[in-house]
């Protein structure tokens, strides 16, 4: 029975640890994903502004070719604003007309919390919105679940490892709870001195 707790604990042990280190290593993950999305943001929208000033010919294909070479774009849209003043305007007028060259794709998979979202920039004749996946929403739920189930876990580990110790308090339960693996080193700290002290009665 005894040897059960143990291995109990250890689990609680090794699962916590799990938990922290792969909820770090897909929020690293992700977060390159995200830096990855915002990179292709700003070439895309360079390379629109470039083949606008070659001419306005075979736009669609050379938008379906620009987009198809990211990972991360799901879509352009090019404004002819020319006759149009004020930002405030022409933001106005993208909501409420048809853009003059548009390609857009649909991702084969795309995660619950990964959103679509778009940007735009542009000079006094033409306005180019993007949409891009971004990956931050995702990554930062990741890394709180991961360090929620982390530090629950932990803490339980910590809570019965005082209490096989005979030292198991309300302070201590506290203490666990609010610090975690620091309070756990205090207690190991405090335990240890109070073991020093019986060794030489």
């Amino acid at each position: 029975m005894k040897k059960n707790l143990q291995s109990y604990s250890n689990f609680l042990l090794y699962i916590s640890l799990v938990s922290i280190v792969l909820a770090l290593l897909f929020f690293s993950i992700l977060q390159s994903k995200e830096s990855e999305s915002l990179q292709e943001n700003g070439v895309v929208s360079t390379q629109v502004r470039s083949i606008i000033k070659d001419g306005s010919q075979g736009m669609e294909n050379k938008l379906n070719t620009i987009v198809q070479n990211t990972n991360q774009i799901s879509k352009v849209e090019v404004y002819n604003v020319k006759d149009i003043d004020g930002y405030r305007e022409v933001f106005d007028y993208v909501e409420s007309v048809k853009p003059n060259f548009e390609y857009s794709r649909n991702f084969a998979f795309t995660s619950l919390f990964v959103d679509l979202l778009p940007s735009g920039n542009g000079d006094s004749n033409w306005y180019i919105v993007t949409e891009r996946r971004s990956f931050h929403t995702l990554s930062v739920l990741v890394l709180f679940l991961g360090v929620i189930f982390y530090w629950f876990s932990f803490t339980v580990w910590s809570l019965k490892k005082a209490y096989d110790q005979n030292r198991l308090n309300i302070g201590w339960v506290i203490v666990f709870m609010l610090f975690n693996i620091i309070g756990y080193s205090i207690f190991h700290l405090a335990n240890n001195r109070i073991n020093s002290k019986q060794s030489f009665e």
